[in-house]
């Protein structure tokens, strides 16, 4: 299990580097404000309970999702002196995917216990630096709350313009779609469309449970007070870019439903052409095979076989036959 610790204090930040489970229990039960992160990729479920329920009193149903393999719905599960939120990160993987990594936060008075059964590297990286309003707020760890929050949407953002640059290059590769090359991916372009679209819709999910979250800490203040009133106004800001996050996605939906539906006309167009093709072929081809059908029947008198120009003949009478319906289709723009 890795631990990183960061302390507030009213003069500077202070980062604890491996403290120990003792240490993180001493940050909770401070006064100052500490943000802690727990990466439990690969560690034993009975070490993550006993460090979550029975040093640092969390209800045993809060520390079985943070372990759970499954990626639970975003959510918010209130208890007597704090709060268990459920988040969504989304970052692309190596293969080029979309895919959501789940972001557990405990959230009490004075203390953000973040917890992760995924490296979450650029997460943390883009958690740094804190804005200033942090050291001045006395509402730390809600309005740290709105920084985590805040760099979620950002990678919603993100990931909707790589999801957007991927779009683009699946269209650019069906317009260009009459090659052999390509039209042999035809299966790859409507699997990565689908998988795109799956990804979105997982995302869009992602997106309005958080904005119910959102929305309920916005009723839980009071707008009376002005600090508290700034809060709302930090957490109204966040609900917009949300919003417009689904604009975006919904945007992103549709783009990806009308370059399948370029993918179908297409590919039906090139259908099409190939069984027009064959289809002249095969109607050029059946005067040819009936005059060859009688000329080759086994009868005893067919005069004309006997004749030195029979067989030139026929080969011209075919040739004529061929060239004329040709000429016949090109008049008419079937070839």
């Amino acid at each position: 299990m890795k631990i990183r610790a960061i302390q507030f204090t009213d003069e500077d930040v202070v980062k604890l580097k491996d403290p120990s489970a003792e240490e993180v229990v001493a940050l909770i039960n401070s006064w100052e404000f500490c943000w802690i992160d727990l990466d439990i990729t690969g560690d034993r479920e009975q070490t993550v309970m006993d460090l979550l329920v029975n040093r640092l009193g969390f209800h045993e149903l809060s520390a079985e999702d943070c372990f759970a393999q499954v990626t639970y719905t975003p959510k918010v599960d209130s208890y007597e002196d704090y709060q268990f939120y459920i988040f969504h990160y989304f970052i692309t993987t190596e293969q080029g995917q979309v895919e959501a990594r789940e972001l557990n936060a405990y959230v009490g008075r004075n203390y953000v216990l973040t917890v992760h059964r995924t490296e979450l590297k650029e997460f943390r990286t883009q958690l740094t630096p804190f804005p200033d309003y942090l050291r001045t707020t006395s509402e730390k760890a809600l309005l740290f709350l709105h920084h985590i929050l805040d760099v979620i949407v950002d990678a919603y953002i993100s990931e909707l313009n790589h999801v957007q640059k991927l779009a683009d290059s699946i269209e650019e590769l069906i317009l260009s779609g009459l090659s052999t090359k390509t039209r042999n991916r035809s299966r790859d372009l409507v699997r990565n469309i689908l998988t795109l679209r799956q990804s979105l819709t997982v995302m869009r999910r992602s997106i309005q449970a958080e904005r119910i979250i959102i929305g309920g800490l916005i009723r839980e203040q009071r707008p009376e007070e002005e600090e508290e009133a700034e809060v709302v106004r930090y957490f109204r800001d966040l609900s917009d870019h949300l919003d417009r996050s689904l604009e975006i996605l919904s945007q992103e939906r549709d783009a990806l439903a009308d370059i399948m539906d370029l993918h179908i006309t297409l590919t039906n167009d090139r259908t099409n052409e190939i069984i027009r093709i064959l289809t002249v072929v095969s109607t050029i081809l059946l005067p040819l095979n009936l005059i060859a059908g009688i000329y080759g029947m086994n009868f005893d008198y067919m005069p004309e076989l006997n004749t030195p120009w029979a067989y030139p003949f026929v080969i011209f009478l075919m040739l004529v036959v061929a060239g004329s319906m040709l000429y016949l289709f090109r008049k008419r723009g079937w070839v």
